[in-house]
């Protein structure tokens, strides 16, 4: 084979062929993108199971009478887009309510999934896995939300422990479920590849963040050295005091000690005393004291 008989390989995912390049094409025709004919099958098929929903409810809530008939005295179908109606079968007193903004969204859901699918199969590409995860997880959010409901209101007791009290799922309700559970292995399977692509690239960078932190907090955790030092209690002036309650020693700084004077007499003219005195100066320098307070006149007794 020539070189200009080769197929060329398209600029989409990793081993995945351009439709246009096989030689039996026609051009124009959507082809099915190779591997991915699965996903949109399972999308497909969980979208379209939806659709009875749209029509005839998923369950009703009724209370059977004592009597001997054994009928309901009172029965309510329930759809899962929001509509509420009085199945009872009697001539007056019924009820239907509705909402058309969640039969809306419900319709909706229906139609983003199947053009989810659509996409992911026929355009190849990393946009076609874009739109194919983004639709079927609208998709499955908007379908499988009721149902979610549904089941929780079982769970918690909604509807009482009333004996007489009866849940039925129709055949709608259990469609809902093969829907839901569609729904989501599509979804699951489009999402998985470039999630565990994802991870394997971010792991390293992961572990070694987790490495770096748990460094910085041994390094914390380290004791101070400073923290032993524990002055001792008849520390003198220069040797420090003992710190905070942090067990640290305080910085050595200068203190003023107040010294007794030797025994003696303590009359000379140089001699100082502390304290206050009302005796004016005289203006001797005998009498005058060399700082505040008085002087012991010598003379004294």
């Amino acid at each position: 084979m020539s070189v200009d008989d080769a197929e060329p390989v398209g600029a989409g995912d990793a081993g995945e062929p351009d439709p246009d390049a096989s030689g039996d094409s026609v051009r124009g025709r959507p082809q099915l993108v190779r591997g991915r004919g699965l996903v949109a099958l399972l999308g497909a098929a969980g979208a379209l199971l939806a659709v009875p929903q749209l029509f005839w409810p998923t369950h009703s809530v009724g209370v059977r009478g004592e009597g001997p008939s054994g009928g309901y005295d009172f029965r309510q179908s329930i759809w899962s887009w929001g509509r509420y109606a009085d199945t009872t079968t009697v001539d007056a007193g019924q009820f239907d309510v509705s909402n058309p903004f969640t039969l809306t969204l419900f319709a909706a859901s229906i139609v983003v999934g199947l053009a989810a699918c659509a996409a992911y199969a026929l355009r190849a590409g990393a946009d076609a896995r874009v739109l194919g995860a983004a639709g079927l997880g609208w998709a499955l959010l908007g379908l499988g939300a009721p149902l979610a409901q549904r089941v929780g209101d079982t769970v918690t007791g909604l509807y009482g422990d009333n004996p007489n009290m009866e849940v039925d799922t129709h055949v709608t309700g259990w469609l809902q479920w093969l829907s839901v559970a569609l729904l989501a292995g599509a979804f699951g399977l489009v999402v998985a590849g470039p999630t565990a692509s994802t991870v394997r690239v971010a792991w390293p960078g992961l572990v070694a963040w987790v490495s770096r932190l748990r460094a910085s907090r041994e390094v914390d955790d380290e004791p101070d050295p400073l923290a032993d030092a524990s002055p001792t209690p008849d520390a003198d002036a220069s040797g420090g005091a003992a710190g905070p309650a942090t067990g640290r020693a305080a910085p050595s700084i200068g203190i003023a000690t107040l010294r007794d004077l030797p025994a003696g007499d303590r009359s000379g003219p140089g001699a100082r005393v502390v304290g206050f005195s009302d005796d004016a100066d005289d203006g001797d320098p005998v009498h005058r004291t060399g700082g505040l307070g008085r002087r012991r006149d010598p003379d004294a007794s």
